[in-house]
């Protein structure tokens, strides 16, 4: 059975303001501020659909990566401009590549001449 001293009472009443402290820390930062609220599907397509356009997207996607608007489009608007990175420098490798290949080839059908 579970004798009740002082000490007991002393545990229990600090375990209970723990759990009140740990209460109000958690619903403190459960707030949620204009930057963090969700984005509608609607606002996600139209995100989506303004990135697409050549330059303007890109324009876009690089004031929203850095301004201080909602953080979940900042998140994206920052993964979207790596992926246009990754997609721009894999085109310049490839035009690279294959101009040299192409000047390979010509100096091949040159010499043979």
């Amino acid at each position: 059975m579970y004798k009740i001293t002082v000490k007991n009472l002393a545990i229990i009443k600090i375990k209970k303001l723990l759990l009140e402290k740990h209460y109000y820390i958690s619903m403190e930062n459960f707030n949620i501020s204009n930057n963090e609220e969700p984005i509608s599907s609607l606002r996600w397509a139209l995100y989506i659909f303004l990135s697409g356009i050549p330059l303007v997207g890109l324009i876009l996607l690089i004031v929203w990566a850095l301004g201080d608007g909602n953080i979940h489009r900042k998140n994206w608007a920052r993964g979207m401009f790596i992926i246009y990175l990754i997609g721009i420098a894999i085109v310049i490798f490839s035009f690279m590549f294959l101009g040299l290949g192409g000047l390979f080839l010509s100096s091949l059908n040159s010499s043979q001449h």
